[in-house]
């Protein structure tokens, strides 16, 4: 997986933007069922935490196919 973009908006999101091939999303996927992410809707997964905040993780197809986009907000409460 590769690191993209962070940004973070005041009291807003902390945003952050990764690039991984299809083996690896398959295992990321593999992962978020283990730690406890919930699927809300396809390729869209939101965990809760016990201390307030939670992430939001979103899976798109990158441009060139090859890749998926990793879209990922973490909310504070």
């Amino acid at each position: 997986m590769k690191a993209g973009k962070e940004a973070s908006v005041e009291n807003g999101p902390v945003s952050r933007v990764y690039s991984a091939d299809g083996p690896c999303i398959e295992n990321l996927k593999d992962a978020f069922a283990i730690i406890g992410f919930e699927e809300i809707e396809p390729s869209v997964y939101k965990y809760q935490s016990d201390q307030g905040y939670h992430d939001v993780v979103k899976l798109e197809r990158s441009d060139a196919h090859k890749e998926m986009v990793i879209k990922w907000e973490t909310y504070e409460q």
